[in-house]
């Protein structure tokens, strides 16, 4: 039975085997156009819209618009 992952939001991962592992990671390596991220690199990302929430705060706006501008629905 394969190992799995039960993620914060309710979907179920399926780890890979160790051969399975094995041969991702010769995928990586064979690829010239990639590399495995460093645990550097990982640390210096961050999560997209995390940080520009914060920096650029927006506020909410109502438009009336005539249906004859919009067009039927």
């Amino acid at each position: 039975m394969q190992q799995t992952i039960k993620t914060r939001h309710g979907r179920t991962l399926i780890v890979p085997t160790p051969e399975e592992d094995a041969a991702i990671n010769a995928g990586i390596a064979a690829d010239p156009d990639t590399h495995e991220v460093t645990d550097a690199e990982l640390a210096r990302m961050r999560r997209m819209g995390e940080d520009a929430r914060a920096l650029t705060p927006h506020d909410p706006v109502t438009l009336r618009m005539s249906c004859r501008v919009i067009g039927p629905q």
